[in-house]
């Protein structure tokens, strides 16, 4: 009846909290679990789960989350240390900071986004200087002869 062996990381995966159509807030959520927004927040939400905005979901705040579903919509800045993702039917006008940012066909962004860098090697990550081909074709770091103005053969 009770499960003990679920890990916490799953336990945040549920919704704990609903916030349903015809509800409406005005202030500062924070909350640690899953979050559900079908019907209006204004002002700011901070939580530590992971948070999904419903198809008839508006919630018009910064929002600092573990990751994030929008198929309703979103006026304001999102900052995920996971994943947002903008479903079809999602919208967001608002800047994302994000590690993972998935935007399906038919959904709209309108916004700036930056990508957070994760792992051992994310201080490297921002220079494509030396990982790009050449444009002859080489490996990076390699430079092609001079051409001369000599005759083929």
């Amino acid at each position: 009846m009770f499960r003990k062996d679920i890990a916490p990381a799953q336990e945040q995966d549920k919704v704990n909290t609903l916030i349903g159509v015809g509800t409406e807030i005005k202030g500062t959520i924070k909350a640690s679990g899953g979050i559900r927004i079908d019907g209006r927040v204004d002002g700011e939400l901070h939580h530590e789960g992971d948070l999904i905005v419903g198809e008839e979901g508006v919630v018009e705040a910064t929002i600092k989350t573990r990751n994030a579903t929008v198929a309703g919509e979103v006026r304001g800045n999102i900052e995920a240390s996971g994943r947002v993702e903008i479903v079809s039917t999602g919208k967001v006008l608002g800047d994302l900071v994000v590690t993972t940012l998935v935007i399906n066909e038919g959904a709209v962004f309108d916004g700036n986004c930056q990508m957070r860098q994760t792992g051992p090697d994310a201080q490297g990550r921002r220079s494509l200087k030396g990982r790009l081909p050449a444009r002859s074709g080489g490996t990076p770091g390699e430079t092609s002869p001079p051409v001369s103005g000599g005759s083929a053969g």
